[in-house]
C-alpha cells in the first residue's frame, strides 16, 4: 500500500465540497485540521449549512457578538462570535484579503451614504476623536479603507464596526416655512443667529 501526502488546505477543500456524511468522516480522520484557533483581529468568511458565506470580523472568544456581513450579505452588529468560536469553528472557510474587505466596506458605504460616499458629511467622526487641525466636514482627509477604518474627505466614517451618522441637511423654502406657521412670506422675520 502506498502512502500519500495531503495538505490541510486539500483536506479543507475536500471537506467544503463533501456531503454531510463525508464531512463527518473527514473531520474524524483529520481532527487536527479542524481544531485550529482563529486569528483574532482578522476578517474571515464563514459558511453555515447551505447559506452564502458571511464575512465577519473575528473578535476574542470572550466577546459575545461581533460585526460584519451576515449570510444574506447585510451589515450586522450581532453576529454570534462566542458561538462561532465554540460550536461552529468548522464553519470557517478562509481569511479575507484586504481587497475583499475594502470592496465589501465600500459597497456598504454606498448603501449607507450613496454613490458619492467619499464626499459624505458626518455628524461626528466614527471613532469619536476630535482630529484637531483636520476638523470635520472640511475636505481635509484622504479617502480610503485601511483594514478596519474608513475615511471620506470629511472624516472617519467607519471604524471597528461603528459607522458615522451622515449629517442631515434639510432644504426648505420661505414659502414652506410660511405655510407651516400659517403666515405669509412677508410676515416672516428670519434671524441668522442660532442662539436667538
Amino acid at each position: 500500500m502506498e502512502n500519500y501526502t495531503i495538505t490541510e488546505e486539500q483536506i479543507k477543500q475536500a471537506h467544503n465540497h463533501a456531503c454531510s456524511e463525508w464531512k463527518e468522516r473527514i473531520e474524524r480522520w483529520f481532527p487536527d485540521a479542524f481544531k485550529s484557533e482563529l486569528m483574532v483581529g482578522r476578517w474571515a468568511y464563514i459558511k453555515h449549512n447551505s447559506m452564502d458565506n458571511a464575512l465577519i470580523f473575528i473578535k476574542d472568544k470572550s466577546e459575545h457578538y461581533t460585526y460584519g456581513f451576515n449570510h444574506a450579505g447585510e451589515w450586522t452588529e450581532k453576529y454570534d462570535n462566542e458561538n462561532f468560536h465554540n460550536r461552529y469553528i468548522k464553519d470557517f472557510v478562509q481569511y479575507a484579503t484586504m481587497e475583499e474587505v475594502e470592496s465589501a466596506l465600500i459597497e456598504e458605504a454606498k448603501r449607507r451614504y450613496g454613490a458619492n460616499w467619499e464626499q459624505v458629511e458626518i455628524n461626528a467622526h466614527a471613532d469619536g476623536a476630535n482630529w484637531s487641525g483636520l476638523g470635520i466636514n472640511k475636505g481635509s482627509f484622504n479617502i480610503g479603507v485601511f483594514w478596519n477604518k474608513m475615511y471620506s474627505v470629511n472624516g472617519v466614517i467607519y471604524i471597528d464596526g461603528v459607522w458615522a451618522e451622515p449629517l442631515l441637511k434639510i432644504e426648505v423654502t420661505l414659502r414652506e416655512i410660511a405655510e407651516k406657521f400659517n403666515v405669509s412670506v412677508e410676515q416672516l422675520i428670519i434671524k441668522n443667529n442660532l442662539n436667538n
